[in-house]
C-alpha cells in the first residue's frame, strides 16, 4: 500500500507541478466557452433529431461531458504521452524492488486524477457560463458536475489505460501506438455510433458515452445525433440527463469502464517489457526482410542525399535524418514509383501521406528533442533560419517523392483536380508536423492530426 501511494502521489504531482497541466486548463476553460454557444451563434456542439436542447445546468454537463469524452479525448491522450510524464526514469523503474502492479496501479490512478482534475475546471468554466446562460433560480453546480463526470470520467479514465498498455510494449511506446489508438478511438466511435441502429443495443458498447448518455436523456427516441455540427433547423428538444441517468444499465455501463480501466494498468504489469530488451529484440531478430530493405534504402540515399548537399548541407543532414528507419525509406520508394502507373487520390496519395507523415513525424520529435535547443542556439544561424531549413528539406523531399504522380497528372490532364493534393503534401503536411514538433517538442500531437486528416482523406 505505501509503495502504491508513494508513486500515486509522485506522479500527481508531478502533472500538478508541470507548467504544461495549467496551460491545457486554461485552454480548456477558455474553449469551454465554445462548447456550450447560444442558438443564435450558428453552431451545435449538440444536437437530437435536428433540435436544440434547452439549456439547463444538467443539458450543460452534458454538453461539456460530451464534447470532452469524444473531441478531447485524443487531446488527453497527447497530453499524457507528451506532458509532464513523457520522460520516465525507466533505468530506476526496471530494476527497482517495487512491484510493478504497485506502480502501474499508483501511475495509471494518478494520470487520471490528473485528467479528472482538469475535466473539474472544464465544469467550473461551465459553471460560470451558467450564470450568463441562465435564470439564477435554475443553477444547480452539482447538476453540471455530475452529468459532466458521469460522461467523460470513465472515458477519459479509458485514455489513461489505454496509454499505460502502450507504455509496456517497445512496439507500442512510438509511432505505433498512436496509430494504435487512433484507430481505437475511430473504432470506438463508429461502434457507439450503432447504439441508435439497433434495437436493445447495451449501453456497455459506447465507451465515451456520448450516444448512450443522449439515449437516456432524450424523450423521444433518438434519430439523428450531431455533435459538434451546424444547426439544420430552429426546433427545441428538451432533455432530462439527471432522471435519464438514473438508469441503472447506463450508470453500471460507465462504471464498467473505469473498472476496465484500471484492469489495464494491471495488465500492463503482466505485460511489461524493459526498454533494454527493445534494442536487442532489434538487433537480435531484426529479420532478413528488414535488413535487405534496409539496405535498399542505403543504396536509393547514395544519389539523392548529394542533390540535397548541392543546396546545403544543414538540408542533406536533415533528409539523411528524415530517411530512418532505412527500411521505411524502401517502402515510400516503392510507393513513390508506383505512382507512375497507379491513381493518385484512391491508392498512391493516402499511401504516400501514411509513410511520410510518419517518417516526418518521427523527424520533427528528434529534430526538437531535450536539450537539443540550447545546443542549437549556439550555431551560426538563428533558430528560426534552423526551423525553416528543416520544413524546406521535407518539401522537397516530399516533392520528389510526388514526382511520378505529378508526371503521370500531367499526361494524363488530371493535373489541375490533384493540385490542391500536391499542394498540401508538399507545403501544407511539413508545416503542420515540424510546427507541431517545435511547439511541443513531441511527435504525438502533430502524428495524431495528420492521421486525422489522412483518414478524412482517404474517404474523400
Amino acid at each position: 500500500m505505501d509503495q502504491f501511494t508513494t508513486f500515486f502521489r509522485t506522479r500527481l504531482f508531478r502533472h500538478l507541478r508541470h507548467p504544461g497541466t495549467w496551460i491545457v486548463i486554461i485552454l480548456t476553460m477558455i474553449g469551454a466557452r465554445l462548447f456550450i454557444p447560444l442558438p443564435g451563434e450558428g453552431y451545435v456542439t449538440l444536437s437530437i433529431n435536428n433540435a436544440y436542447p434547452v439549456m439547463s445546468s444538467g443539458v450543460m454537463g452534458l454538453q461539456l461531458g460530451i464534447i470532452s469524452a469524444l473531441l478531447l479525448s485524443p487531446l488527453a491522450y497527447i497530453y499524457l504521452r507528451a506532458g509532464a510524464s513523457r520522460t520516465q526514469p525507466w533505468q530506476v523503474t526496471d530494476v527497482t524492488p517495487a512491484r510493478r502492479f504497485a506502480l502501474n496501479l499508483g501511475q495509471g490512478l494518478g494520470d487520471i486524477a490528473a485528467l479528472w482534475f482538469i475535466l473539474f475546471w472544464i465544469g467550473t468554466a461551465g459553471l460560470i457560463l451558467s450564470f450568463f446562460r441562465l435564470p439564477l433560480a435554475e443553477i444547480n453546480p452539482l447538476h453540471t458536475m455530475y452529468t459532466l463526470f458521469v460522461v467523460a470520467g470513465p472515458a477519459l479514465a479509458m485514455v489513461a489505460g489505454v496509454k499505460t498498455l502502450f507504455d509496456a510494449r517497445p512496439w507500442l511506446r512510438g509511432a505505433w501506438g498512436d496509430v494504435l489508438f487512433f484507430i481505437l478511438w475511430m473504432t470506438g466511435n463508429v461502434i457507439a455510433a450503432s447504439l441508435f441502429q439497433f434495437d436493445n443495443a447495451p449501453h456497455f458498447i459506447d465507451v465515451f458515452g456520448f450516444a448512450a448518455s443522449s439515449a437516456v436523456s432524450s424523450p423521444e427516441p433518438v434519430e439523428f445525433l450531431a455533435v459538434g455540427s451546424s444547426p439544420a433547423s430552429e426546433k427545441f428538444i428538451t432533455l432530462d440527463p439527471i432522471g435519464g441517468f438514473a438508469n441503472a444499465e447506463f450508470l453500471t455501463s460507465r462504471l464498467m469502464w473505469v473498472l476496465i480501466s484500471v484492469g489495464l494498468f494491471l495488465l500492463a504489469a503482466l505485460l511489461y517489457r524493459p526498454r533494454r530488451q527493445k534494442q536487442r529484440k532489434s538487433r537480435r531478430i531484426s529479420g532478413v526482410a528488414i535488413s535487405g530493405l534496409d539496405k535498399v534504402g542505403q543504396l536509393v540515399m547514395r544519389p539523392i542525399l548529394p542533390i540535397f548537399g548541392l543546396l546545403s548541407p544543414v538540408m542533406r543532414s536533415n533528409v539523411s535524418q528524415i530517411m530512418r528507419p532505412r527500411w521505411m525509406f524502401a517502402v515510400l520508394l516503392v510507393v513513390s514509383i508506383a505512382g507512375f502507373f497507379l491513381p493518385f487520390r484512391k491508392i498512391i496519395g493516402p499511401l504516400l501521406m501514411l509513410v511520410l507523415l510518419l517518417m516526418i513525424a518521427r523527424f520533427s520529435s528528434i529534430w526538437e528533442a531535450r536539450h537539443l535547443r540550447q545546443l542549437r542556439s549556439s550555431f551560426a544561424s538563428s533558430l528560426p533560419r534552423q526551423v525553416f531549413m528543416a520544413y524546406l528539406s521535407c518539401a522537397l523531399l516530399v516533392l520528389i517523392c510526388l514526382l511520378p504522380s505529378i508526371v503521370r497528372s500531367i499526361i494524363s490532364g488530371s493535373l489541375p483536380e490533384l493540385t490542391p493534393d500536391f499542394a498540401f503534401m508538399i507545403l501544407g503536411m511539413p508545416l503542420l508536423l515540424i510546427t507541431f514538433g517545435v511547439l511541443t517538442r513531441s511527435a504525438v500531437l502533430g502524428r495524431l492530426v495528420m492521421l486525422g486528416i489522412w483518414y478524412g482523406y482517404l474517404n474523400v
